[in-house]
């Protein structure tokens, strides 16, 4: 007999979990470090196959050798707000893929739906334990306007990169990632959901004062976004693979990484649950984003430090100051 899968919530914190472990394992390891965690401007020069050909080595060659064009990278924002915008529309119909989720979401859905700053009780039963229906359509809204920032970013701001290339694996695991990103910063919402009659006048008797949880996640997650974005644009700026001296780059290599860690953060604690400080869920996703950023921030410093100098990055941290 098979055993039932665990609750959805729980299922992507696990994947989160063990993604973001597999990365960090990868990079300890110099044989897969060399070949599969580097990307763009990092990626590792092409392997000699000739005197490896049969080998354990020349297999790891033939893998890291399937890449795709970093501009893919595109291909990440837009999935992510086409799937943003296909959950909004099941939501709304109650579809049918909408009830798949909702019934694998389990317990860590909550019980009740009560709206916050409003008096009006939820119609679950027991302890509310979930998220409220404001925090569902406040946090798939800031999803929203951070892809889409990030839309934006790729197709207008930053450069094309070239002939810069991804090993497919990268590809794939980010496309993973938005896809469930775009379910995760709900999932813990279906009571709330089910129990809210969506319609305009109840959509707007939703726009209240935010509780000082979701006020807190807000003003981090704009001074996070507006300073990844102002980053972006330097960048973009720059003559290609040029050592930059803005201000957020003086202590951090990489502090655009930074912004995107906060971001997710920012959102968890926006989305967290009733008793909660954050979303589990988007909390375990914002783990994968630091540890695949981390790993890359620790790339990009050494490859700052091969091409520029030990001095280019003396005293900076890579993407987490104080701690990393």
């Amino acid at each position: 007999m098979i055993p039932p899968l665990p609750p959805l919530p729980l299922l992507l914190q696990s994947l989160y979990t063990l993604a973001a472990a597999s990365i960090l394992l990868a990079n300890s390891i110099p044989a897969l470090q060399r070949r599969f965690v580097g990307y763009g401007k990092t990626a590792p020069p092409a392997a000699p196959s000739i005197t490896t050909k049969g080998t354990a080595t020349g297999l790891l060659d033939k893998l890291a050798a399937i890449t795709v064009p970093h501009t893919w990278f595109t291909h990440f924002y837009v999935s992510a707000v086409v799937f943003s915008v296909f959950w909004m529309m099941q939501i709304l119909a109650r579809g049918g893929w909408y009830q798949v989720v909702a019934g694998m979401a389990g317990a860590g859905a909550g019980a009740g739906a009560g709206m916050e700053g409003t008096g009006k009780a939820g119609m679950g039963k027991g302890k509310e334990t979930g998220m409220k229906i404001e925090q569902v359509v406040l946090a798939w809204a800031c999803f929203v306007a951070q892809v889409g920032r990030r839309l934006y970013e790729c197709l207008y701001v930053q450069k094309s990169g070239g002939a810069s290339r991804m090993w497919v694996a990268h590809y794939l695991v980010g496309l993973l990632f938005y896809a469930a990103m775009a379910v995760g910063v709900w999932v813990e919402g279906t009571a709330a959901i089910d129990a809210f009659k969506f319609s305009p006048t109840a959509l707007k008797g939703l726009v209240n004062a935010p509780s000082l949880k979701s006020f807190v996640g807000l003003i981090l997650l704009f001074v996070a976004s507006g300073a990844q974005h102002d980053c972006h644009t330097y960048l973009a700026s720059l003559k290609k693979y040029s050592l930059p001296t803005h201000t957020f780059f003086r202590a951090v290599v990489c502090p655009h990484y930074t912004a995107e860690v906060v971001i997710y953060l920012a959102i968890s604690v926006i989305a967290a649950p009733r008793g909660a400080v954050v979303n589990t869920t988007v909390f375990a996703g914002a783990v994968f984003v630091a540890a695949i950023l981390s790993v890359s921030a620790g790339r990009n410093r050494e490859w700052y430090r091969q091409k520029f100098g030990e001095e280019a990055v003396r005293g900076k941290w890579c993407i987490i100051p104080g701690v990393y």
